[in-house]
Formats: C-alpha cells, sequence, structure tokens
C-alpha cells in the first residue's frame, strides 16, 4: 500500500504434533498423541524514509512438552498448548551499513515437577521479554563487523500453586553478544579470514523442570577463527572451508532450558567444501 510504503503480511500455519512415548525398559509404546493446529501470523513494516524501516508482528505456534527423564510420569505426554509472540523494531540501512533494534515478548506454556511427589505437570507459563540489537557494515574497503546483543528477562509465571513464580526460567542467559569480523586478504583473491567471539551470561538451571537444586551456572565467552576460499572448478562456484572453534579451550557448561546440563564443546577443527550447480 502507499507505493510500497506500508506492507501488510497476514498468514496461516497449519502444525500437527505426532508424540509417542516409548517405556525405557520394555521399548514398548506406552502413550501417543496426534494432534493438529491452525494458528495465525500478522505482520506491518512502515517505511517513512528509504534508509528507515518500523515493523511489528504477531505470530503463534504449537509447543510440546513432555515430562523429563527424572519424574515418575516419565513416560508421560502432554497435549500440544500455544505459545504467543510479539515483537516491534526498526531497521536502517545505509546499504554499507545498518542497524536494527528490537522489543520482544514470547509468551509460551511451562510445567515443573512437584518436589514432594516428583510428578511433572503442565501449568504456568514462561514469559520471555528482551531487547535485541544488531550493528553491521564495512568499516574499510574489505573488511566487515556485524555485532549484535541480546537483554532477556525470562521468568515464570502463574505455576502450580506459585511455587516458581518470579524464578529465572532455566537455560535463559539473560544476556548475550556476539561480534563476528570478516576481512577479504589481498594474499589471494577469494581467500576471507573470518573472526567470531560470542559471550553467553550467567543462566540457571534445575529446580523447575527437575528436582535438580537451583544453580547459577557461570558466564563463558569462545573465540572462533576461520578462513574461507571461494574460487571456480570447470565454472562451478566451489567455497573451501576452515575453521577453529573455542580456539582458547575455554572449559564451560550450558544450561538446557529442560534443565539438565551440558558439557560446553573443546577445541574443535571443522572442514568443509561446498560447489554449486
Amino acid at each position: 500500500m502507499a507505493d510500497g510504503l506500508v506492507e501488510l503480511m497476514v498468514g496461516a500455519r497449519r502444525q500437527e504434533i505426532e508424540l509417542g512415548t516409548y517405556a525405557p525398559v520394555t521399548g514398548l509404546l506406552s502413550n501417543t498423541y496426534d494432534k493438529s493446529a491452525t494458528t495465525p501470523a500478522f505482520g506491518l513494516v512502515v517505511r517513512p524514509t528509504e534508509v528507515l524501516s518500523v515493523y511489528a508482528n504477531a505470530v503463534q505456534g504449537l509447543t510440546a512438552l513432555k515430562a523429563p527423564g527424572s519424574a515418575i510420569n516419565s513416560t508421560q505426554t502432554f497435549p500440544p498448548a500455544r505459545s504467543r509472540q510479539y515483537e516491534i523494531g526498526a531497521k536502517l540501512d545505509f546499504k554499507t551499513f545498518g542497524a536494527t533494534l528490537a522489543a520482544f515478548q514470547i509468551t509460551q506454556p511451562a510445567g515443573n515437577v512437584d518436589p514432594v511427589t516428583n510428578v511433572f505437570g503442565v501449568g504456568g507459563t514462561q514469559r520471555n521479554r528482551g531487547f535485541e540489537g544488531t550493528i553491521f557494515g564495512e568499516i574499510v574497503p574489505d573488511l566487515r563487523v556485524i555485532v549484535g546483543a541480546t537483554l532477556l528477562d525470562a521468568r515464570w509465571r502463574r505455576t502450580r500453586g506459585g511455587l516458581y513464580d518470579g524464578n529465572p526460567a532455566t537455560g535463559a542467559p539473560r544476556f548475550q553478544a556476539t561480534t563476528g569480523l570478516e576481512w577479504d586478504t589481498p594474499v589471494l583473491r577469494g581467500l576471507t579470514a573470518i573472526a567470531t567471539v560470542v559471550y553467553t551470561g550467567a543462566s540457571y538451571a534445575g529446580t523447575t523442570f527437575t528436582n535438580l537444586p537451583f544453580s547459577k551456572i557461570p558466564d563463558w565467552t569462545t573465540l572462533d577463527l576461520g578462513l574461507r576460499y571461494a574460487t571456480l572448478v570447470q565454472d562451478k562456484p566451489v567455497t573451501l572451508r576452515a575453521t577453529m572453534s573455542n580456539v582458547t579451550d575455554n572449559h564451560y557448561w550450558i544450561a538446557n532450558p529442560n534443565g539438565a546440563l551440558i558439557l560446553g564443546a573443546p577445541r574443535t577443527l571443522w572442514l568443509s567444501a561446498s560447489i554449486d550447480f
């Protein structure tokens, strides 16, 4: 509308969730669930100038809940419930430089393990509110940078008996940031050096989904370095990549949203090749 200054998007998504739970000892199917639903999606973009876009969107989806392995009813499957996401933001795009800023809220169904009976039940919601910003562009010719950060407040609401109301959600760092650099080296045409630094703030694990103690997981930082080489082989675009992740071999734990802990990956070398036909 208005010669492209206003764009309205309306959509619908059909989802089907089919769940099956198997007994850990016998391997027999103990519980099944199969349900589908149609959820709406709305988006609005307004471009007051050529370089500025302001947008808002609302999306719904289905979320499946399952009892953790530590609960007495670990084989029980629960019906999917709807999650809701709302977002407003703005984007500046000057071609070689740009920035985005957004505010969002995501509400999704939750459940928790009763500390007395060790039974998992559905109840309450996890409300995620936050801000996300990104700056990207070409600092000088052949040198590109992208910097992004997310500030997140994820808390439990309306839990069973108010037991966990107001507690931070598990596996949801309050602050995260990423910085990436790409440099097209003059050494060899098509050779690009890449560096990425990722910072993940402290988060929590335990209690809400399991009966494990409510523990704070320290923050951690990783550095990845790599090379990307783009060339032609018999007129076919070929890209070769070599990446060393977690260069400093930092030891850290990741708090999973289901309450478990995952050991961070050690220093790892990744090699890959791709060709376009």
